[in-house]
């Protein structure tokens, strides 16, 4: 349910502004605030740009891989998930890696502190969100049998939307957790396949559409883990994982980067509106 929140025509007409009598400085505040925007804009569109070159990254690299000498068709290999470099396979995730569903836990062992409980919505696509705020004491987690993650072993994927199959790595934390029964701890064998690779793979728009096919749920729609060890991915050499992983990680940073000067430069607005708009700092006319 929502509501709308009405504000009386009078309290607007009551409400009091400080504005500069002169309205060259008037004009002169606008032009410094109008100069921040665009540069919020001009990052904002950098931001967008460099995520659409992600995705043509993702659509390319992880299908045909790094392209670099395979120049005919032979080079290629027909398959059940489409056309893919001919040194590649196929695999399910199932074959790569051992997959565990998470924990059920009840509302009544919720404790403030202690063992921390990741939840769905802390599951970003490639992220950690850090969203949930839920704990079970230790005592209450050993006594459940609860499933550790290890940060350094582990791949997070969330078998609810949005989207159903995203994943991210296992976050290094100053304390010990675990998860929620809709999220799969996927422990990989490193000597087949890079976390990083993988997580980018199960990320891509084509394998969540895959996903989102194995799923079912009559109010909810989620994947089973027995489903979810059946998707398949392609699957390349590992040194070219590792390479095609660090292409887009690169990316990612990229974006991350702009991201902190969009916030820097939000920041910087802020300050000035306060500062500029009610008088604390005067501009030179």
């Amino acid at each position: 349910i929502t509501t709308s929140l009405i504000v009386k025509k009078s309290l607007f007409e009551k409400f009091k502004i400080v504005v500069p009598s002169l309205l060259e400085e008037q004009q002169k505040i606008a032009e410094v605030l109008s100069a921040v925007d665009r540069v919020i804009e001009g990052v904002q569109k950098a931001i967008e740009k460099t995520q659409r070159l992600k995705k043509g990254l993702m659509e390319t690299l992880l299908t045909k891989g790094i392209q670099k000498g395979r120049l005919k068709i032979q080079d290629y290999q027909d398959t059940e998930i489409g056309r893919i470099p001919k040194e590649w396979e196929v695999v399910k995730l199932g074959d790569i890696g051992d997959l565990q569903d998470g924990d059920w836990i009840l509302k009544e062992d919720y404790t403030d502190s202690g063992v921390r409980l990741l939840q769905v919505g802390d599951i970003g696509l490639g992220a950690f969100i850090d969203k949930s705020e839920r704990y079970i004491s230790n005592e209450r987690a050993n006594q459940l049998k609860c499933t550790f993650v290890d940060p350094d072993e582990d791949v997070l994927i969330s078998r609810m939307p949005d989207p159903i199959g995203r994943a991210c790595l296992a976050p290094l934390l100053s304390y010990p957790y675990i998860v929620a029964v809709d999220v799969t701890i996927f422990r990989l064998e490193k000597e087949t396949a890079n976390p990083k690779f993988i997580i980018y793979s199960l990320n891509n728009p084509s394998i969540l559409k895959k996903v989102s096919r194995y799923s079912s749920g009559a109010t909810r729609q989620r994947i089973s883990r027995t489903n979810l060890e059946q998707i398949p991915l392609p699957l390349p050499p590992l040194p070219e994982q590792q390479n095609i992983a660090e292409i887009l990680s690169t990316v990612d940073q990229k974006i991350e980067l702009l991201k902190s000067k969009k916030e820097k430069y939000e920041k910087i607005k802020k300050g000035l509106m306060e500062d500029l708009l009610t008088g604390k700092r005067r501009v030179k006319v």
